[in-house]
């Protein structure tokens, strides 16, 4: 396998114009197909465009309902404010809340 290799650098070396030409053969068509190939099929990014990781839009439906999420949360406030009023209130709670209402807030 090494002495084919060695025969072709030989070969290269003792007809470099010949060589030349073969190579230039080849890479030219192949540089005009290419060429032509992305003039007939344009990228779908231009640049400067982001791609997003699924590849798929997201797409956010125009009818957006915020009352849907924000019953459970209601919901869940009102729960923690009986716990509250039954004295039964610990630390996890409180963080709960506190979060519930930013959640609401934000929502709002």
């Amino acid at each position: 396998m090494l002495s084919k290799f060695k025969n072709i650098k030989k070969w290269i070396e003792d007809n470099p114009k010949t060589f030349y030409k073969y190579t230039m053969g080849i890479l030219v068509p192949m540089f005009i197909i290419s060429t032509i190939y992305s003039f007939m099929n344009p990228p779908t990014l231009q640049i400067g465009d982001t791609p997003l990781p699924s590849g798929k839009a997201v797409e956010v439906p125009m009818h957006y309902n915020k009352n849907i999420e924000l019953e459970p949360i209601i919901m869940e406030i009102s729960e923690l404010k009986d716990k509250y009023t039954l004295k039964d209130f610990n630390e996890e709670d409180s963080l709960r809340l506190m979060y519930l209402i930013d959640r609401y807030n934000k929502l709002k």
